[in-house]
C-alpha cells in the first residue's frame, strides 16, 4: 500500500475557520476532558443508529502499539507531515511506546454521504462530511443526541497532538464499502507566503487537489495493519482512533475505568430502556486486550432510585401505567402558550452508602451527597444535568426525580442545550415561546420537589414546622386534634391540607362511677427530629386532673394510617410498627418508655411523649386516659 497524501488547508480569500477556532468551539467546559469524550462520542454513535436495529454498541478499546503497527503509521499513514504547527512527527519519532484509543461503534449506518461537503444534494445522508469536513452542522433527524455538530471536537481535545484516524463502513443497497482518513487540527501557519488554517487531512489526492478517503482494501488493510478493530460480515458503523490520548494524569486502566464510571452516570437510561428494561445500548471497554466491566446502574448508588423513577417516567409518557405506584408522576404544561413540556416522576429509597468517587470534583450531584435531584433528559433518554432540589431532613430518605421532555417541546429543549449538552440555558434562546418552555419546565420541576420533599421551613415565631405539601405524606407527621376519649395526633395526608387544630378543650375521660375525672389537653407538637437516632414526631400535653383523682394512666396508641383513611391496628409481617420511645416529665427526666405512663395527681406538667415514625407511611396518635390499675 503506498503511502497516504496530506492536504493542508489554506486560508479562502473570503475567509476560513481556523483550527483554533474549531478547537474553541466547545467554550471551557465544567465537565473534565474524558467525560466530554464520552458524552459527545456516545451521542455521536447514537445519532448514526441503524432505523431498523437492535442495539447500538458502543466501546472503548485503547493499547500500545506494537513497533509493526507503529512503524506503519510512520511509513504509511503520516509519512508526509506538516512543517509547522502539529506535534503529531515529534510523537511518532519518540522512543516511547505509543498509546492510541479507539473509540468505536456498531449497528450504525457508518459515515454516509459524499466525501466533499459541496457535493452534498438534497436529502443526502451527510454523517461523513459532517464529522470529518463541516464544523457546527445542525442535525437532521428528531430526537437526536448532539444539536451543534461541535461535539466532535471533544476527539481531538483528547488526543495530545490533535490527530484521529477514521475508518468506517457503509452500506450501499446491498454492497459495502469501507473508507479511511486521518485529520488534524494544528496551528496556524504560513508556507511560501500562503497561510493555512492548521486543518489536516491525510487520504488519497484526487481532482482538484483534494484529498478524499481511502477506500476498499486499501482501508481494510491498513484498518488491519494499525490493530483497529474489524468490521463482521453485515457490520457498519465507525471507528475512531485517537492518538497519543490524554488521560488527565490517569494510568490508562484507571482512566478507562473512569471513562465506564462516566458512562453510567450520563447513559445509565439507555441502558434500560429498551424491551423487558434490557438496553438499547450495549458499552463495552478494554485495555490491552483485557476488558473493564462497565458498572451496572443499580450497582452504583443512588441509581437505582433514578432507574425506578425513569420506568415510572417513560410508562406514563406512554400512557401505560407506572410500575412503581409509590412513586409519584406529574404532567408538566406550560399555560401561556399552552405547551405539554414532559413528565416528571419523583420516587424515594433509603440512604445507601456512595462508592468511592474517581473524580476531584466538590460537586458530584446525587452521587457524592445525599440524592436530592432529577435528572433531565429529552427523547434520546441522555441525561443532560441533575437538578438539585430540598435536602430531607435528618438524611432519613433520599429521593430521585426523572423529567422527560414531550415530543411537543422537545426541540426547545434540544435548541436550550450549549454545545456541551450539559444543560439546558434558555438565555441561549431567540424564541421566546421556546424560552418561556425552559423557563416553566425548570420552575415546575423545582416546585414539585419543594412541594413533595421539602425540608421543614421556619414559622413566624422561628420553630420548625413541617410543609404541608406531599412531604407530609413522605415522612408521615402527627397533627394534633380532637378524638374519641382523649387527644389525638392525627396524619396530614396526600393531598397536603391538614391543619394542626388547637384541641384547648381537650376529650374528656370518664372514670368508673361515670363522672368526669380529667381531661388531656395538647399543647404543641414537634417534628420531624432525632432522637438517639430514631425519626420521631414529639407530643407535649398537659392534663387537667379532677381534685378527688390520686393518679392518672395515659396511654399513647399509635397506628397506621390506610390509603383509604382508616386505622391499621396490626402491621403486614415484616412491616415496622409505630411505637412510644420515650415519655418525658416538665424538667426534661426520661419517665417511660412503654406506650403507657402512669402520672401522679401532684406532678406537675408539661409532660412530651415521643413517638417514632415508620418510613414509607402516615401515623396517627390517640393520647388516652385511663384509670390506674389497682
Amino acid at each position: 500500500m503506498k503511502p497516504l497524501d496530506l492536504q493542508p488547508e489554506p486560508f479562502q480569500a473570503t475567509g476560513s475557520i481556523s483550527a483554533d477556532g474549531v478547537r474553541n468551539q466547545l467554550g471551557r467546559p465544567k465537565i473534565d476532558r474524558l467525560t466530554l469524550l464520552v458524552r459527545e462520542a456516545v451521542q455521536n454513535s447514537w445519532d448514526a443508529r441503524l432505523p431498523d436495529g437492535d442495539k447500538v454498541k458502543f466501546a472503548m478499546m485503547g493499547w500500545q502499539l506494537t513497533s509493526k503497527q507503529r512503524q506503519f503509521l510512520l511509513a504509511t499513514v503520516f509519512s508526509k507531515l506538516p512543517r509547522d504547527g502539529l506535534s503529531l512527527g515529534e510523537a511518532l519519532n519518540r522512543p516511547s511506546l505509543l498509546t492510541v484509543l479507539a473509540v468505536y461503534d456498531r449497528g450504525t449506518c457508518g459515515l454516509r454521504g459524499p466525501t466533499r461537503a459541496d457535493e452534498i444534494g438534497p436529502n443526502a445522508p451527510v454523517n461523513f462530511v459532517n464529522l470529518l469536513r463541516n464544523v457546527g452542522q445542525p442535525p437532521a433527524v428528531m430526537k437526536s443526541g448532539g444539536t451543534y455538530g461541535f461535539g466532535k471536537t471533544a476527539l481531538f481535545l483528547t488526543s495530545s497532538v490533535r490527530t484521529i484516524l477514521v475508518h468506517t463502513r457503509i452500506a450501499e443497497g446491498k454492497k459495502f464499502e469501507q473508507r479511511l482518513m486521518a485529520t488534524a487540527l494544528g496551528g496556524q501557519f504560513t508556507q511560501r507566503s500562503r497561510r493555512y488554517t492548521g486543518r489536516h487531512w491525510w487520504g488519497r489526492e484526487t481532482s482538484g487537489g483534494i484529498v478524499d478517503p481511502v477506500t476498499g482494501r486499501d482501508a481494510e488493510e491498513a484498518a488491519k495493519a494499525i490493530g483497529l478493530p474489524l468490521f463482521e460480515r453485515d457490520e457498519t458503523g465507525t471507528t475512531i482512533l485517537i492518538l497519543e490520548p490524554d488521560f488527565d494524569g490517569r494510568e490508562p486502566v484507571d482512566a478507562l475505568r473512569f471513562v465506564g464510571d462516566a458512562i453510567v452516570r450520563n447513559f445509565w437510561p439507555k441502558m434500560i430502556d429498551g424491551p423487558r428494561g434490557g438496553g438499547t445500548m450495549a458499552f463495552d471497554l478494554s485495555w490491552n486486550g483485557t476488558r473493564i466491566a462497565v458498572p451496572r446502574p443499580r450497582d452504583v448508588p443512588p441509581l437505582e432510585g433514578y432507574v425506578r423513577a425513569f420506568a415510572n417516567a417513560h410508562a406514563s409518557a406512554q400512557g401505560k401505567p407506572i410500575p412503581h405506584p409509590s412513586g409519584y408522576v406529574q404532567q408538566v404544561s406550560c399555560q401561556r402558550p399552552m405547551k405539554h413540556l414532559g413528565t416528571l416522576s419523583l420516587i424515594r429509597f433509603k440512604p445507601l452508602p456512595r462508592l468511592a468517587s474517581p473524580s476531584d470534583a466538590d460537586d458530584e450531584g446525587p452521587f457524592k451527597g445525599p440524592s436530592c435531584h432529577t435528572a433531565l433528559m429529552r427523547g434520546p433518554h441522555f441525561v443532560v444535568g441533575y437538578v438539585e432540589g430540598p435536602a430531607l431532613p435528618l438524611e432519613l430518605e433520599e429521593y430521585a426525580g426523572v423529567f422527560l421532555a414531550s415530543d411537543a417541546a422537545e426541540e426547545a429543549f434540544a435548541r436550550a442545550e450549549p454545545p456541551t449538552h450539559d444543560a439546558w440555558t434558555p438565555d441561549i434562546l431567540e424564541d421566546r415561546h421556546e424560552r418561556t418552555y425552559v423557563r416553566v419546565a425548570a420552575s415546575r420541576i423545582k416546585q414539585a420537589m419543594q412541594d413533595f420533599f421539602g425540608a421543614p421551613a421556619p414559622s413566624r415565631d422561628g420553630a420548625r414546622t413541617v410543609p404541608l405539601g406531599a412531604f407530609s405524606d413522605f415522612l408521615g407527621g402527627l397533627v394534633p386534634a380532637e378524638h374519641g376519649t382523649g387527644a389525638r395526633g392525627g396524619t396530614m395526608g396526600s393531598a397536603g391540607r391538614s391543619q394542626a387544630r388547637e384541641a384547648g378543650t381537650g376529650a374528656v375521660a370518664e372514670g368508673r362511677g361515670g363522672g368526669r375525672l380529667a381531661r388531656i389537653r395538647i399543647i404543641e407538637t414537634t417534628g420531624p427530629h432525632a432522637l438517639s437516632g430514631v425519626p420521631v414526631f414529639t407530643i407535649r400535653f398537659e392534663i387537667d386532673p379532677h381534685p378527688r383523682t390520686s393518679e392518672l394512666a395515659v396511654r399513647a396508641a399509635a397506628s397506621v394510617v390506610l390509603e383509604e383513611g382508616s386505622l391499621e391496628k396490626e402491621p403486614p409481617r415484616g412491616a415496622q410498627q409505630p411505637r412510644v420511645v420515650l415519655w418525658n416529665d416538665h424538667l426534661g427526666n426520661d419517665v417511660g418508655s412503654s406506650d403507657r405512663l402512669v402520672i401522679p395527681a401532684t406532678a406537675h406538667g408539661p409532660w412530651t411523649v415521643s413517638v417514632e415514625m415508620p418510613t414509607d407511611a402516615q401515623v396517627s396518635v390517640d393520647l388516652q386516659l385511663e384509670a390506674p390499675r389497682p
